[in-house]
């Protein structure tokens, strides 16, 4: 059992210290007839100490004392040879009603075998016999002996065994119970592992769980930025906090996080059972309890309430986006020069703001009006932008005017265009 179970369970390796492992066993099978009232025999199991030597007795005559009328020599007493024994283990069988026989497994070298009834000996055999001739050996027509051995590995627990002990030993049927009872424990664990890596396996937890944990990547993607007083002082602070926001690939980022395709592959007619029913008529992955039909319903409303979340988050980037746009341009006003980082940076913001207003809204009035003030925002930025443009073009004009070395000014002004009759001197 320990073997079959051993990887499934990851089981520590068997403590041998509390155990042999055996091979080619030998048994002791003991039968008792059922209606026999038999309740205990003692086995003893013997091992015979050093044969003790011949010992011939002589009768006390001289040498030549023979019989005269046979002219016979008296015959010699011999005393008959005696063995002894030492008890190498002795142990009470206990038979009831239900328990008619006992399997006794020897491992200890033995000589004899010894059946005792009521303290009197009722049965005694050389071990030797019992496993050459392995035969049935019937005793008082109600109990049976026999020898066998099996071919197979045994582990025998080291014990030592004692009367007192042999009270609390279980049965045979009781140790097959028990055995029976434990590796239906290690069924359940076993099935209930499965099924619990069944459920692991379900299209429903599998899309909950990723979208646990695609609801952490989306608030960190989405987190707002904390504004201090100088991020709208000048120009320069204005483009770098339009840079920290979000570019408008954001949307698709949020939205790709919820896994739309992985809640529709569920299973949309589920068996709905109460939590204590067990459902077994149903198939496993066809049926869900109260309780879980109710968790699931809540992640839908959770999904919703993100897909909803997301659009307005990014409405609300976009306009913000705008209006720092707006901003910047009308920064950049006070400044009569109009350097090529100004154009390159309005340039690039421009693209970026006309990208937000090219993204998909929700279809609702708050939307539609917010993306029409974009619009208008962006409108007013180029048109701002290009008066700036202009001026920046006039006061450039000038400038290299004053520059020509063959270009002077009277000190009399009436005088110095007294002769001009060019419409580009206007505006001088």
């Amino acid at each position: 059992m320990h073997h079959r179970y051993k990887d499934s369970f990851n089981l520590s390796p068997l403590d041998d210290s509390f155990y042999s492992l055996s091979k080619n066993i030998s048994f002791l099978l003991i039968k008792c007839s059922k209606d026999c009232n038999l309740s205990r025999i003692d086995l003893q199991l013997l091992v015979a100490c050093n044969e003790q030597p011949e010992d011939y007795v002589y009768p006390d005559l001289s040498a030549n004392e023979t019989s005269l009328k046979t002219n016979i020599q008296k015959p010699i007493e011999v005393k008959q040879k005696t063995i002894q024994y030492n008890i190498v283990a002795e142990i009470p069988i206990f038979l009831t009603g239900k328990e008619t026989q006992v399997k006794i497994l020897i491992l200890v070298p033995i000589t004899d075998v010894r059946i005792n009834i009521n303290n009197e000996q009722v049965f005694k055999m050389e071990w030797r016999e019992f496993a050459v001739h392995q035969r049935d050996h019937n005793i008082n027509d109600y109990l049976n002996v026999k020898y066998f051995q099996v071919q197979k590995d045994f582990y025998v627990a080291k014990l030592t065994l004692d009367t007192k002990s042999t009270n609390d030993m279980l049965s045979s049927s009781e140790i097959d119970r028990n055995l029976k009872n434990l590796e239906e424990q290690f069924i359940n664990q076993l099935n209930e592992k499965s099924d619990d890596e069944a459920w692991k396996r379900l299209i429903a937890n599998n899309t909950m769980q990723k979208f646990n944990s695609n609801m952490n990547q989306i608030v960190q993607l989405s987190r707002c930025l904390r504004l201090t007083s100088n991020d709208l002082s000048n120009s320069t602070n204005i483009y770098n906090l339009f840079n920290k926001l979000p570019k408008p690939e954001i949307q698709n980022k949020l939205l790709d996080l919820i896994p739309f395709k992985d809640f529709s592959a569920v299973a949309q007619n589920m068996y709905i059972v109460d939590d204590v029913e067990p459902a077994l008529e149903y198939e496993f992955s066809r049926v869900w309890t109260r309780s879980m039909d109710h968790s699931f319903q809540s992640i839908i409303k959770c999904r919703d309430q993100v897909y909803s979340a997301i659009y307005l988050y990014v409405d609300q980037l976009r306009l913000n986006k705008c209006q720092l746009f707006l901003l910047y341009t009308c920064a950049n006003t006070l400044s009569n020069n109009m350097t090529s980082s100004i154009r390159s940076d309005f340039n690039a913001m421009l693209v970026e703001c006309t990208k937000f207003c090219e993204l998909k809204y929700l279809d609702r009035s708050e939307y539609i009006q917010h993306f029409e003030e974009c619009q208008r925002l962006i409108y007013e930025a180029q048109r701002i932008y290009r008066t700036m443009k202009r001026s920046s073009n006039n006061w450039a004009e000038v400038n290299d005017l004053f520059d020509l070395s063959s270009f002077k000014i009277e000190t009399n002004l009436s005088n110095a265009f007294i002769y001009s009759q060019m419409s580009r001197d206007t505006h001088m």
